[in-house]
């Protein structure tokens, strides 16, 4: 008996990021906080962020993700 085919698991994400730019993009402003969303396609689910961990987080709840990844 065959082994039947194996399909690749897949996982989307959706990242809106969203900047606090009042000054606008060619000021020599301070560094402008960075918030954003970020939706799991497949699921539909979405969090919200302030720190970048957070969407690395709500990523890895879906996907292992590899301490050694190649850069």
């Amino acid at each position: 008996m065959e082994n039947p085919p194996t399909f690749p698991t897949i996982s989307s994400f959706v990242i809106r990021f969203v900047q606090a730019d009042a000054a606008g993009p060619n000021t020599a402003s301070p560094p402008r906080a960075t918030r954003g969303v970020i939706r799991h396609v497949q699921s539909d689910r979405e969090i919200a962020f302030s720190r970048w961990q957070e969407a690395l987080d709500f990523i890895q709840s879906f996907v292992t993700l590899e301490d050694n990844a190649p850069e």
